[in-house]
């Protein structure tokens, strides 16, 4: 499957500031939005919309530089499904309070997300919307560094 086939789901508000779920390419996601352009606006419209959601907390925020972390990491590391599942690795990269996911990217044979939303967005940045991947029973396999 290549990165442009992907599908991410997008928390939004409409024009009556009630929450629904776009699901969108992987290259509408406001995450690829900010890598690409440096733009905030849309991530934090989609905080906000998953704030007002009664299954998520009131105060859900991901901060952009533990994303800006984790670009570096995986543009000189690559994507190495083992450590996501790693707890001393992730410990000690991301702290024992770390929100966002500590599994492997998760995608349906649909190509839609069902974790790894984040990951995904950097993958599609940092190796362009014709990358091939490889998905063996819904997970994503190993990525090659770009260094």
């Amino acid at each position: 499957m290549k990165l442009k086939q992907v599908k991410c789901s997008i928390h939004k508000l409409n024009s009556n500031n009630k929450f629904f779920v776009d699901i969108v390419n992987i290259k509408d996601s406001p995450w690829v939005t900010y890598l690409e352009k440096k733009n905030t606006e849309p991530l934090y419209n989609s905080f906000k919309a998953t704030q007002s959601h009664p299954d998520w907390p009131d105060d859900y925020w991901y901060d952009v530089k533990d994303f800006d972390k984790l670009v570096k990491s995986i543009k000189k590391h690559g994507y190495i499904k083992e450590l996501c599942n790693n707890e001393t690795f992730q410990n000690d990269f991301n702290g024992k309070n770390w929100k966002g996911g500590k599994g492997p990217v998760k995608i349906m044979p649909d190509g839609n997300i069902y974790d790894g939303h984040h990951r995904c967005a950097i993958f599609y940045f940092l190796y362009g919307p014709e990358y091939e991947i490889t998905i063996k029973n819904n997970i994503l396999q190993n990525i090659p560094s770009i260094n």
